[in-house]
């Protein structure tokens, strides 16, 4: 089974934007939570 370079990349920026979003998220309710307080 051969995967395109398209399809590879499609996946790679998937898996790599998934954890990503998550730590941004997290770090926009750490900096919410310090100006808060």
């Amino acid at each position: 089974m051969r995967i395109r370079p398209s399809e590879l990349i499609t996946a790679m920026s998937y898996d790599l934007r998934t954890p990503l979003t998550a730590l941004v998220g997290y770090l926009d309710i750490i900096e919410y939570k310090k100006y808060k307080a």
